[in-house]
């Protein structure tokens, strides 16, 4: 798609905005939108009945608000009376945008996180493009006032009162139009992709389940020399189903060794340190390399490690959050540090507790509700399957290579996915800076 410059710019004055279109007309944004003030509602008003509730994560999920029982809102927010657009002031990199509108027989909130914006002299789904715009989140970057890792936010005043150049209205709607239909096109692929990646990690996790439960497949067997259709005899454990006669069961604690201790550590050295955000979920990964750090600045116990032990995180079992470093160092004191013994191959192990059957039981066992935690005890007595030694290693080189292929395949679609983002939002920065001219596309559109 290739889309011509408009035939003469300007200047806009706007140091982030650059040149624009000669016609358009540079205002700041309070002249064409108002601010709704946030009028609050307790939660006691709707205790007793169901809400539509504009919450942070339902936007990021849904694109939208999602309706909940009163009773599980804790805290004040939003009463929505008019139809908004809702732009979140926390980590204004997620661009956190959606049009919300109150329902007639419900009570419609919003999160305070959000900022109300009430289109008085702007086409709306135009001013919608200008704030997910790149030009627009720069600016909202560089405004940050909070900057914790987790939570970055931009004071409510940069989102009501930004300077940007503002087409006619009929062109507003060309423009919004334009958008609307190519974003949609963009966000398809998107979704058949990123559910593509999904089915191939449901297919890795029930590799991996199926495997450590039940053996290699045939052929696999053969190839390491072992019985190809071994007998299968039921197990009187819930959940493990038949297994070949000829592999145990223990419990955890029987063929591996763990531990809930603290380590202090040496405060005056740097170690490499792995916290429960660096390991990706059912993977095993390292998202980011480790970092070196003294022991003084976690603000977390810790607790060390050596090359080749298994890291399994203790809180929120279900995350599903194990592995195996290449190296000694230190870890959050949120995993347990567990080694095999002689009967146990610590690949073997890895793979075991991040098999579908090992995560349930770990969470079924977790107490806590909304911190939930599981601890050595409680995981050592987890009955496990326990094929011979050799048997283990030759699963982990199968399971190793397969994951392996599986991983290169999410790999390259996640690429396509990432690329194809960064494709819709230069079209949005380009269409709503007036980079590109698109009047007639997107006349097309409305027609």
């Amino acid at each position: 798609m290739r889309l011509k410059p408009y035939p003469k710019y300007k200047p806009s004055g706007v140091t982030w905005l650059g040149d624009v279109p000669e016609h358009w007309e540079i205002h700041r944004s309070d002249r064409l939108v108002r601010h709704q003030k946030p009028n609050m509602i307790l939660p006691a008003v709707f205790r007793d009945e169901p809400v539509v509730h504009y919450s942070i994560p339902s936007v990021q999920e849904t694109g939208t608000g999602i309706v909940e029982a009163g009773n599980r809102i804790q805290s004040a927010k939003q009463h929505i009376t008019e139809r908004v657009l809702l732009v979140s002031r926390l980590n204004p990199r997620k661009a956190t945008v959606c049009y919300a509108s109150p329902d007639d027989d419900i009570v419609t909130v919003a999160s305070v996180e959000f900022v109300a914006l009430l289109p008085i002299r702007v086409y709306t789904r135009y001013l919608y493009y200008v704030v997910l715009s790149e030009s627009f989140r720069q600016r909202l970057d560089s405004h940050v006032c909070s900057v914790t890792r987790s939570h970055q936010r931009t004071p409510p005043r940069s989102i009501r009162q930004f300077w940007a150049g503002w087409p006619p209205q009929v062109e507003q709607k060309a423009i919004a139009g334009f958008l609307d239909l190519h974003t949609v096109k963009i966000d398809g692929l998107i979704d058949k992709t990123s559910t593509l990646i999904e089915r191939l990690r449901e297919k890795r996790r029930a590799l991996i389940n199926r495997t450590v439960t039940c053996g290699l497949p045939p052929e696999e067997n053969r190839k390491a020399h072992l019985d190809p259709c071994p007998k299968l005899r039921p197990r009187n454990v819930e959940w493990l189903g038949d297994m070949p006669e000829h592999w145990m069961t223990q419990r955890l604690r029987r063929v591996a060794t763990g531990t809930d201790r603290v380590s202090a550590g040496d405060g005056n050295a740097k170690y490499q340190f792995i916290g429960m955000d660096a390991v990706e979920s059912w993977t095993g990964q390292l998202i980011d390399p480790p970092a070196r750090l003294p022991v003084a600045t976690t603000s977390t116990s810790v607790r060390g490690f050596l090359r080749g032990d298994v890291l399994f995180g203790k809180l929120r079992p279900y995350l599903a959050k194990s592995c195996r470093p290449d190296f000694d160092g230190l870890c959050s004191g949120e995993f347990l540090v567990l080694d095999g013994n002689d009967d146990l191959d610590n690949r073997y192990l890895h793979y075991l507790l991040l098999s579908q059957y090992m995560v349930a039981r770990a969470d079924a066992a977790a107490y806590g509700t909304k911190m939930p935690r599981t601890n050595w005890q409680q995981l050592g007595s987890i009955p496990v399957p326990v094929p011979p030694i050799r048997e283990q290693r030759a699963i982990c080189s199968y399971l190793d290579s397969s994951t392996a292929r599986i991983d290169n395949l999410v790999r390259h679609a996640q690429v396509l996915v990432d690329r194809l983002r960064e494709k819709r939002q230069a079209l949005i920065t380009a269409a709503v800076t007036g980079q590109i001219d698109v009047r007639e596309e997107g006349r097309n559109t409305t027609e």
